[in-house]
């Protein structure tokens, strides 16, 4: 009897993708990450779609991307929060958000 192993899917937005060849560049980079199952590159929407055999470090595939020449596309947003007054609860939405898929740094300011 075989036993399955639930898969995840994971996008990511590339930067750098300018051919056909950076498609396999791209896949074979993402593919050598511990728990990349696989990986489908799509040079028209700049995404990479990947299965993975278990749950991956983003900073993992954001090094091995660049470290093959590629990046992923980041995007700045800014949240007006009210009612954040001090250290503490700034920690904890740190924390909270930062726990988002995708979110790779945060800062409250409490000023």
């Amino acid at each position: 009897m075989t036993t399955q192993t639930p898969t995840e899917k994971m996008t990511l937005p590339i930067k750098g993708m300018y051919c056909a060849a950076c498609i396999i560049h791209v896949s074979h980079a993402l593919e050598d990450v511990e728990g990349v199952e696989t990986a489908n590159v799509n040079l028209a929407t700049e995404k990479a779609t990947m299965t993975l055999e278990h749950a991956v470090d983003l900073g993992h595939l954001t090094y091995a991307l660049e470290d093959a020449g590629y990046g992923i596309t980041t995007q700045a947003v800014t949240l007006g929060l009210g009612g954040v007054a001090s250290a503490e609860s700034a920690k904890q939405i740190e924390t909270a958000i930062h726990s988002f898929e995708g979110v790779t740094s945060i800062e409250v300011d409490l000023s």
